[in-house]
């Protein structure tokens, strides 16, 4: 931090200083391993931040402008679960006959040796065989990188020594880069077998629906992971971008008839946020694929928040001991309102939530 010394004339009463900082950090986590079989440094990350303060009156005024970023690496992305599953499908809905004659080759071996993959007899399926497979020793994950940027403002005014007013300004966007390349790599050794209408693989039963593996794969695994996809680089729309805060406290003067006395509240506002997306048909190397379209979200409604405050403060037992009481009412607007969460590609809920209304908490407290 470097403050603007005394030599350089600034208005009477004021003071400004600025700011700059940057930090690195990582995630102590599991070990874990990519379907490659490499092992996956920690998550990490680097973040800089930096601004101006100016302190206004003698410092009654203070306000904080800050500008961040954060980039992290290696951040965990799960394997989709069918991305290992089509193949122990086919396995189980197609006979060993049905395979080779459909020239099926499977899983890569790099794959069969790390999780010891086996086909076994007798089993209760379809073809009368099953997969056996033995757990990895570590977690088998795959990753993505994030990156999020934003602003703050936090202003403070002290009109008067027992009165404080402070205002929390800030807006933040975060994207996501570099998802899922183990997963897109892994890829490649088995798209055909999947999805090439000239290799015969790819017409071997997918599960129960009797459907071919060329037409399943898309409902069981390449929409969800083509929809991950497409977020690449999109601003993460179920952020709430921008918030503020107004809070503020008044203690009465010790000599006057509220004595012991303070009040204050806070109001909270945050932005709308996406809570889904409708499906529509776009085209991916070549294919109509049903997924959601990132560039018109479904939003929920912006979020506002009263919360108040009544306390008393006074010593007893002849000054031995502090007492300390304080009524709050959270939420004071609340009516305990149903907020959809997530919705449906056709815009009906999906999953909802209660938010909590309006609620009285009495505490007290003794310090001696």
């Amino acid at each position: 931090m470097l403050h603007v010394p005394e030599a350089i004339p600034l208005p009477e009463g004021m003071d400004l200083s600025f700011h700059w900082g940057e930090s690195e950090n990582f995630q102590i986590s599991a070990p874990r391993i990519d379907v490659f079989g490499n092992l996956i440094s920690p998550p990490q990350g680097t973040t800089t931040d930096e601004g101006f303060s100016i302190g206004l009156f003698e410092n009654k005024f203070f306000m904080k402008f800050n500008w961040y970023e954060t980039v992290a690496g290696n951040v965990s992305f799960g394997y989709p679960g069918f991305l290992f599953e089509a193949d122990r499908r086919i396995i189980r809905y197609n006979t060993q006959e049905a395979r080779d004659a459909a020239g099926y080759i499977g899983p890569p071996d790099f794959y069969k040796e790390l999780t010891d993959w086996r086909i076994v007899d007798g089993a209760s399926t379809a073809s009368g065989q099953s997969v056996e497979q033995t757990a990895t020793s570590f977690s088998l994950q795959d990753t993505q990188s994030t990156a999020s940027k934003g602003k703050e403002i936090d202003m403070i005014y002290n009109p008067t020594s027992n009165w404080r007013i402070s205002l929390n300004i800030s807006q933040q966007e975060a994207t996501t880069s570099n998802i899922a390349p183990a997963t897109i790599e892994y890829l490649t050794y088995r798209i055909d077998e999947w999805t090439n209408p000239n290799n015969p693989a790819s017409f071997l039963i997918a599960d129960e629906s009797d459907q071919p593996s060329n037409i399943r794969i898309y409902g069981t695994l390449l929409n969800q992971l083509n929809s991950s996809l497409a977020r690449e680089g999109q601003l993460v729309g179920e952020l709430r971008e921008w918030r503020w805060n107004l809070a503020t406290n008044y203690r009465f003067e010790e000599d006057s008839i509220m004595g012991g006395w303070h009040a204050g509240g806070a109001f909270r506002w945050e932005d709308s946020k996406a809570v889904g997306y409708p499906i529509t048909l776009q085209t991916i190397d070549g294919q109509s694929l049903a997924l959601p379209d990132l560039t018109s979200p479904y939003t929920d409604q912006s979020t506002e928040r009263l919360d108040l405050w009544l306390g008393y403060q006074t010593k007893i037992f002849d000054d031995k001991v502090d007492w300390k009481v304080q009524l709050n009412l959270a939420n004071a607007l609340g009516d305990g309102d149903i907020i959809t969460t997530v919705v449906q590609p056709n815009g009906s809920p999906r999953s909802v939530m209660w938010r909590e209304g309006r609620t009285f908490r009495l505490r007290s407290t003794f310090n001696f």
